[in-house]
């Protein structure tokens, strides 16, 4: 795009959860990401896709136009904003995601997630998977 100056921080998330919770969602990690990183004048963008008859979800992006110019201090930055996002998610009773998965970024959260059933979900995984060799490290598997 003609406009898009560089260089911004860019991170897309995505949550889903139920219509009677959806608002409350939304206004959490918006909150959450713009709020908590006011030095920073974090945008947050939300829209909401993948329509059920259950609920939502919520795709939702942040942008830091002026990032850190360190590149570590950068990556630091990027990750607590996807964590303070991810934490409203969670708290909220939303999901981490809808359908891209969670791989290696997101996978610490899956145990608290899912709470009291992560045992079963262990169970299963060890039942299906007894080498551990699909998706090593994945899913929350090894964490």
């Amino acid at each position: 795009p003609k406009n898009l100056k560089l260089p911004w921080m860019y991170g897309t998330t995505e949550t889903i959860t139920t219509y009677d919770k959806i608002e409350k969602l939304y206004w959490a990690v918006k909150n959450a990401v713009e709020g908590g990183f006011k030095e920073w004048d974090v945008q947050f963008i939300g829209h909401f896709s993948h329509w059920f008859h259950w609920g939502v979800m919520l795709y939702s992006r942040f942008i830091i136009e002026n990032p850190p110019e360190d590149a570590q201090e950068a990556l630091r930055l990027h990750n607590r904003v996807w964590n303070a996002a991810m934490q409203a998610v969670i708290a909220n009773d939303g999901m981490i995601n809808e359908h891209h998965g969670v791989g290696l970024k997101l996978s610490r959260y899956m145990r608290r997630q899912y709470g009291d059933s992560w045992p079963l979900i262990l169970k299963l995984k060890k039942t299906l998977d007894p080498n551990g060799i699909m998706n090593p490290g994945k899913t929350g598997f090894g964490f």
